[in-house]
């Protein structure tokens, strides 16, 4: 069984309790004083089946102006509104005041019941209808149905019910679809971070890799190309062994040239060779005697996963590459900086150039460039400059986990949508 929350609201007098209990059976005024005096003093519950697995629970409020509090207590939080107004009398001060506060809560959905229809003629009933339509005109009641009831006779209760049947299901299938937006969100934040830890998994393994090739294996095969070499110089009386031999020897050249390009296409070699702030001071020494370069940066670095280094050392590349082919600067002013309370990177890369084209596409440089800071959790953006020149912007997270070595993302860091 599902439940779906009702809550009432109207004029005092209307017939909002004794349409709840024409309802379900059940007297929401339950206190002493009410019974009384005759009028809802404090919030009543009742709750009534409505087929189909949905269980109506009514939030029975006063109608007097003194206890409004009341009402608010009862009205926030209801899945729909049963906006009562008698017919007899039509709308009052407090049917306005009720109507205003469901809209301010922002309840999404509800009816209007035209109760004690037994007491007012067919023209009444119609008049008290138009000034029921003319106040929730534009508003979430704006569709709504507008029942004619009365609890004394049970004139329209059955449709009562069968218009909140109607509503829960709608109430279920908004709830459903809250649920798989939140669900989505969920799932593409948990994608980006795995997204982010394949990425930094993935570059760390490269760095790896690429030591011990350099250091390992290429010095190994170079030493047996040696003494290849030697081998044959001591065998050059036989000439079938010292072509075998030379073959042998081409073979391992070839080899470790094989295993130097693979060596370069894992990482950048300037990474490991320079360190990063030193590798990004040679790009700007690339293309000084075209463009005048400053590289603005901190003093040294800490050390950053190999996923960032390899994304700062790419972005700069292929951004001063736009601004030497494309550009047409004089200038160009590289700053790197670290706020280490957010742990973030920020990379700047502005020249005075021609600034973009108006009928830009996004090429294969550009894309590469968002795609490495967006594949770490980071932004990426590109800019007309006021003044005149392009700015690209490169914002990347660099913690790394003290236990994994992987890099951490917190919620602040995940790209929002604009």
């Amino acid at each position: 069984m599902r439940s779906f929350i009702v809550g009432t609201a109207g004029h005092i007098d209307h017939g909002k309790s004794a349409l709840v209990l024409a309802l379900t059976g059940t007297d929401p005024d339950r206190l002493k004083e009410e019974k009384e005096r005759g009028i809802t003093i404090d919030l009543g519950f009742a709750h009534a089946d409505l087929g189909g697995g949905v269980v109506a629970s009514f939030i029975d409020v006063p109608g007097h102006e003194r206890f409004v509090r009341n009402m608010l207590a009862g009205a926030h939080g209801v899945d729909a509104v049963l906006l009562v107004v008698a017919a007899d009398e039509s709308v009052m001060p407090q049917t306005r005041e009720h109507f205003h506060i469901c809209r301010l809560l922002g309840i999404p959905r509800g009816l209007v019941a035209l109760t004690k229809c037994d007491l007012a003629d067919a023209e009444t009933q119609a008049l008290a209808e138009m000034e029921v339509r003319e106040l929730v005109a534009g508003s979430f009641l704006a569709g709504a149905p507008v029942l004619k009831v009365s609890a004394r006779t049970g004139l329209g209760l059955d449709g009562i019910r069968r218009c909140l049947l109607d509503l829960a299901r709608q109430a279920g299938i908004a709830a459903h679809a809250v649920r798989l937006t939140a669900d989505l969100k969920r799932l593409t934040v948990d994608l980006q971070r795995s997204r982010e830890h394949l990425v930094t998994a993935r570059e760390e393994e490269r760095r790896r890799l690429r030591r011990d090739l350099h250091d390992g294996l290429g010095p190994q095969l170079a030493s047996l190309t040696l003494k290849l070499e030697t081998a044959r110089n001591r065998l050059a009386h036989d000439s079938l062994a010292d072509t075998l031999l030379s073959d042998l020897a081409q073979r391992t050249q070839v080899t470790v040239a094989d295993i130097r390009r693979l060596v370069y296409a894992l990482r950048p070699p300037a990474l490991d060779e320079l360190g990063l702030l030193s590798a990004l001071r040679e790009l700007t020494l690339l293309s000084s005697d075209q463009v005048v370069m400053h590289l603005d940066a901190p003093d040294c670095l800490p050390e950053l996963p190999a996923a960032v280094e390899v994304a700062v050392y790419r972005i700069t590349q292929e951004a001063l590459t736009n601004v030497v082919r494309h550009a047409h600067a004089h200038h160009c002013d590289m700053c790197l900086t670290l706020d280490e309370t957010a742990g973030r990177l920020s990379l700047s890369i502005q020249d005075d150039g021609c600034g973009l084209p108006p009928s830009r596409g996004v090429g294969v440089g550009l894309f590469s460039m968002r795609e490495r800071a967006e594949e770490l959790g980071g932004t990426w953006t590109i800019e007309q400059v006021s003044s005149g020149g392009t700015r690209v912007l490169a914002r990347l997270p660099y913690l790394r986990s003290q236990t994994v070595g992987a890099l951490v993302v917190t919620p602040s860091m995940v790209p929002q949508e604009e």
